[in-house]
């Protein structure tokens, strides 16, 4: 399991529009409903999500600890 501080740092590392659309997707909302609160259409917030989940895994890959394998991490979870 990743630390909150590693994950926090991956978020950080988003732009406020990328933080938003993670979190809101995560909660359950749609792409439609991102999209209005974001000023952005459905296809642009797909894109948006797609990119920002691959800056996270990419982030978070970076920052793990090198013994990460010993304590179940992969960076292809999730």
């Amino acid at each position: 399991m990743i630390g909150r501080s590693y994950a926090r740092s991956a978020l950080r590392a988003l732009t406020m529009d990328a933080r938003v659309a993670l979190l809101l997707s995560a909660q359950g909302f749609s792409a439609r409903e991102i999209g209005t609160t974001l000023g952005r259409t459905d296809a642009a917030v797909r894109t948006l999500l797609s990119r920002s989940r691959l800056r996270m895994r990419e982030h978070l890959s970076a920052a793990a600890p090198a013994d990460a394998g010993e304590v179940g991490w992969s960076p292809g979870a999730g």
